[in-house]
């Protein structure tokens, strides 16, 4: 029989009416599997190497992985290594197999994996930016005299995500890592960069 849970109630007579006892739930047959995995990291540049850690739980008897999510089985080993060659986001799916149940656990965009292309860090552009890492707002601080100009900010793909303007003589400014829809940015690198003078500084958003 399929995994079930089952009471047992037992009725009996007393002289003022009838009363009963219930026992705990109890189940029968196998466990059902649950499928279930992670990675310590889901974003790199291409050739991306992705360990996969399974944390599924059962009697299980196969493994089904399907990196790319397109319906072919790219391995049947417990915890793979997978590397992505090209560049895109990639949905995963795991599907379990036990003794009389299967289960499956589909992680929709799972993984991107990103080419750098159209820029170069400049470690001499005279202007910082921290936290570097940061998981809120970004600081730009000059340490040289610049005229008007304009800051890019840059996804990885070299896609311009935001502008802002830089008056004369300003020494500090703040981005607060939204686009210019107004949407905070996944995490990732960014490049920030002075149109002007073409100076360049590499940013990581954590969340």
């Amino acid at each position: 029989m399929m995994w079930q849970n089952a009471h047992v109630y037992i009725f009996h007579s007393i002289d003022y009416g009838k009363t009963f006892e219930v026992f705990h739930p109890f189940a029968k047959g196998n466990a059902p599997v649950l499928a279930n995995f992670s990675t310590d990291t889901t974003e790199g540049e291409m050739p991306f190497t992705v360990d996969f850690c399974n944390f599924s739980i059962g009697d299980i008897q196969q493994y089904e992985w399907d990196f790319e999510n397109d319906g072919i089985i790219d391995s049947y080993e417990q915890s793979p290594v997978h590397t992505y060659q090209d560049t895109g986001y990639y949905s995963v799916r795991l599907t379990i197999t036990g003794a009389d149940s299967s289960n499956t656990f589909l992680k929709e965009n799972y993984v991107h994996v990103y080419k750098t292309i159209g820029f170069s860090e400049h470690v001499k552009g005279k202007f910082q930016c921290y936290p570097n890492p940061s998981s809120g707002k970004v600081m730009i601080e000059f340490t040289d005299f610049y005229s008007a100009a304009k800051v890019l900010i840059s996804d990885i793909t070299g896609s311009l995500i935001k502008t802002i303007d830089l008056q004369a003589g300003m020494k500090k400014l703040t981005w607060d890592t939204k686009d210019k829809q107004g949407n905070y940015c996944k995490p990732g690198i960014y490049f920030i960069k002075l149109e002007k003078y073409n100076h360049i500084q590499k940013v990581i958003l954590t969340n």
